[in-house]
């Protein structure tokens, strides 16, 4: 498995951190309902699986397909929905600067309806130099 998570979360987070000093954003890599602190920013790794097509016959990998889920979440204040929007900004150019595509970007309900919420997707092949390209 060609594995990035650490450099996709440290840019993330240098980029939240630049902008908005640190720990300011309660910034994770696993999924949270609830967050136990706002604003929150979730950066998970959804699926990294084996390009087919960059296997060799000893099924040694070249390349992987990657997928990134984000959730942002803002509550409580009176400019949450465009705090959410401009921290999902940050989080989105900062892969798209990476190299990765961004497939999803959408405001979701969230079952406490204080919290505001997007979520967004975002998708790259990653090669066994950690060259990172859009599909």
């Amino acid at each position: 498995m060609i594995d990035i998570e650490n450099q996709v979360y440290t840019k993330i987070s240098t980029a939240l951190t630049t902008k908005y000093g640190d720990n300011v954003i309660n910034l994770t890599s696993v999924y949270q309902n609830i967050p136990p602190k706002f604003p929150s920013v979730s950066v998970i790794q959804e699926d990294n699986s084996i390009d087919r097509k960059g296997t060799d016959s000893n099924n040694f990998e070249y390349q992987d397909d990657l997928l990134f889920e984000v959730n942002v979440y803002v509550n409580n204040i009176a400019s949450k929905k465009a705090l959410c929007k401009e921290i999902f900004a940050i989080v989105s150019d900062s892969f798209v600067e990476l190299g990765f595509e961004r497939t999803l970007a959408r405001p979701i309900p969230n079952e406490d309806e204080s919290i505001y919420r997007m979520i967004g997707r975002f998708v790259a092949k990653v090669d066994k130099n950690l060259k990172i390209s859009r599909r």
